[in-house]
């Protein structure tokens, strides 16, 4: 009740009382009644939240299990180590034909397509068999990692027996879903003209993120399918509650357009989620392009979706990728396939004052929530950091070998992962 409705309420009880009074005209008038004070109106308690579930940054450390936990629920396990913020890729995609075809999920590197990784090792047991490997992969929409599971489990059911190069089982199958939750887990088994290959694979999503265990191993060997399921469930479940109880508090916001001058120079452009400088994922290119004072795009004769930008007629390394309409799909500052040093990172756009050229360590002391993803088939390193919209921002350096040396960065480039695709069986 509001003080104001309050006080009328007391001046009426007070004008009835007088009345009264005054028509026995005997009782002397009794001390006022001090009114009650006005209590201050409880918070209510904010809506849990209930939007799409895109974890970022380190929010998917979440999903990590112990070392402890990885050896209870493996055989044969050492020499576990500390997290690390990314993981390797082998390959770019691809491979055997299968038969049935969606048995294919089961031997693809499903950290194809991140926005972000988070993974541990271990070491098997003493035989010459790879580390044992946790993997919590982060992807550019909630679909995405959907999309993963549902073709993991739809192999768990259809890939008892099948061919690919040889013959292979998935046996011993365990799942679960609750809670928006899935998880499978298995053992993989692969035989083929001169090899063989053995793994027990677990699996967990919940929403953008998807989990991975692969622990190979040799000869006969027993595995809780069970308790792998429950252990990556159980983990799930806690970070999707520590994500809820803060998107709770603080719901997620689109970050204000960063205003950029047509008339600001090339070099000075900020490269952002989204946009570098003036130029925007999704605006028509040539639009876009002729708005900006002296800016011109030279299309490319061998791939008619490059436009390379110019400026006052010289070549700037910034290259837009537009789709079948001239929307803006992607733009990349410099090339990620030439040498270290090739470029002039002064002219070119920066992102948080990190240019072409820069050591590559640079992108992780500017974004320290990202993850490096080292791609050994195209002998590059990528550093890759994304908001919850799906945007990201990635950055290019060579990868040589096995060496350490803190290589140039090459390029700089920004799409929407939200609209990846990836293969589909």
């Amino acid at each position: 009740m509001s003080s104001r409705r309050q006080g009328r309420i007391v001046g009426l009880l007070a004008i009835m009382v007088g009345a009264v009074i005054v028509m026995a005209g005997c009782a002397a008038p009794a001390p006022p009644t001090p009114s009650p004070s006005a209590s201050a109106p409880a918070t209510p308690e904010p809506a849990a939240y209930d939007g799409p579930l895109m974890f970022v940054g380190d929010e998917i450390d979440a999903f990590l299990l112990t070392a402890a936990e990885i050896s209870d629920l493996l055989p044969d396990v050492s020499d576990v180590s500390d997290p690390i913020a990314g993981t390797d890729m082998y390959s770019d995609g691809g491979g055997a034909q299968f038969d049935p075809e969606e048995c294919q999920a089961l031997t693809i590197e499903q950290q194809v397509r991140a926005t972000g990784a988070r993974s541990v090792q271990w070491r098997i047991g003493d035989v010459d068999l790879g580390p044992g490997t946790l993997r919590v992969l982060q992807f550019g929409s909630v679909a995405q990692a959907e999309e993963r599971i549902q073709q993991l489990r739809d192999a768990s059911e259809e890939c008892a027996s099948f061919r690919a190069d040889g013959t292979g089982t998935f046996t011993d199958v365990a799942s679960t879903e609750r809670d928006g939750i899935l998880a499978v887990a298995g053992v993989l088994r692969l035989n083929g003209p001169g090899y063989a290959w053995n793994a027990f694979q677990g699996y967990a999503q919940v929403g953008n993120v998807l989990v991975e265990i692969i622990h190979e191993f040799a000869g006969e060997t027993t595995f809780d399918s069970e308790a792998v399921v429950e252990a990556l469930a159980g983990r799930a479940a806690l970070a999707r509650t520590a994500l809820i109880d803060k998107l709770t508090v603080a719901p997620p916001a689109s970050a204000p357009p960063v205003a950029v001058d047509a008339a600001t120079p090339v070099a000075d452009w900020p490269i952002v989620f989204g946009a570098v400088g003036p130029l925007a994922l999704g605006d028509d290119a040539k639009q876009a392009a002729s708005e900006v004072p002296g800016v011109d795009l030279v299309q490319s004769e061998q791939q008619p979706d490059l436009l390379r930008v110019t400026v006052q007629g010289s070549t700037s390394n910034v290259d837009l990728r537009v789709d079948d309409s001239g929307a803006i799909d992607s733009i990349e500052v410099g090339a990620h396939f030439s040498e270290s040093g090739a470029q002039n990172g002064a002219l070119l756009p920066s992102a948080e004052g990190v240019r072409v050229g820069d050591p590559f360590s640079a992108a992780a002391a500017a974004f320290p929530e990202g993850s490096k993803l080292r791609v050994i088939s195209a002998g590059n390193d990528v550093y890759m950091i994304a908001d919850r919209s799906g945007q990201v921002i990635w950055f290019t350096a060579p990868y040589r070998g096995s060496g350490t040396a803190d290589e140039a960065i090459t390029s700089i480039s920004i799409e929407d992962a939200s609209t990846w695709t990836y293969l589909r069986f």
